[in-house]
């Protein structure tokens, strides 16, 4: 290693004066440590992973970016994991591992966030196990629908499967309201889950045929059996929430078709259609 050595950060024992006019620079490469399977350099410290898996570092440690469970700049090299470690990344005062079972470890500055523990505390000087979340996102789309000859057109929501195909799902109240007054009407209410009730007419919310949002949205899936006419029935649904809390649901029109008694079906000539007659 070479260069600026004001932390420690080159690992050579050397380095660690305060006064920046008298740090020693090193001018050219000198070796620190063997057995390197990979390093990273944040703004005054270095991190490597060993070949063995284990994790070393040095330089600076001003908000435990070293993991040693101090603040105590270092310089020489100071293992902080045995084995494990399969990447290492420094940013400009926190350091990230991932380890070779796929988790990942974080510490050192944490002011904007950057450790990803949900938290926004000043600093943490030792590794940190970091618990991922699965963004579930839901695309925009549109669906037109021939509902007894006329063509309806719904702000939906899709899903993509594995190969990237879409799923659209249909807001239910958007449903609800295009089909007040047929056949085919049903109420929609909650009682700590949704419940959908036919033959009865429809009550606005002023939700209906209007998306408060736009682009991909982070969605939620429906755990909870819809109650029809009273009984339960496992219904593929998902929730989108607003920016101010508002929760709509999303149904598989098919799905609600067949629950509801409602003939939904298609051809190559109608497309997607319901009967409600």
């Amino acid at each position: 290693m070479w260069g600026a050595n004001s932390s420690g950060q080159l690992g050579n024992g050397g380095g660690g004066n305060k006064e920046y006019r008298k740090l020693p620079i090193q001018t050219v490469p000198v070796k620190v440590m063997e057995g390197v399977a990979s390093a990273s350099c944040g703004f005054n410290h270095t991190v490597a992973c060993g070949i063995d898996g284990s994790l070393w570092t040095w330089g600076n440690n001003y908000y435990g970016e070293l993991g040693n469970g101090s603040t105590e700049n270092s310089s020489v090299p100071v293992k902080i994991m045995n084995s494990g470690v399969a990447a290492i990344s420094c940013g400009f005062g926190h350091t990230i591992a991932l380890k070779m079972d796929d988790t990942i470890w974080t510490w050192g500055s944490n002011h904007s966030g950057q450790l990803g523990n949900g938290f926004k505390e000043y600093y943490s000087p030792v590794p940190e196990e970091i618990k991922l979340k699965e963004i579930l996102t839901a695309y925009p789309s549109t669906q037109t629908v021939d509902v007894d000859g006329k063509a309806v057109e719904f702000q939906c929501y899709a899903l993509k499967d594995a190969a990237g195909n879409d799923t659209n799902y249909i807001k239910l109240r958007d449903l609800a309201d295009i089909l007040n007054g047929s056949a085919a009407q049903f109420e929609v209410g909650w009682n700590d889950q949704v419940t959908i009730t036919t033959g009865q007419g429809y009550t606005k919310d002023g939700s209906e045929q209007n998306t408060p949002f736009s682009g991909q949205r982070e969605y939620k899936e429906v755990t909870a059996q819809t109650l029809v006419n009273g009984e339960a029935k496992d219904l593929a649904a998902f929730t989108l929430t607003d920016d101010n809390g508002g929760g709509y649901t999303y149904y598989k029109l098919r799905d609600l078709g067949a629950a509801l008694g409602i003939k939904v079906d298609w051809t190559a000539e109608r497309g997607i259609f319901i009967e409600t007659k």
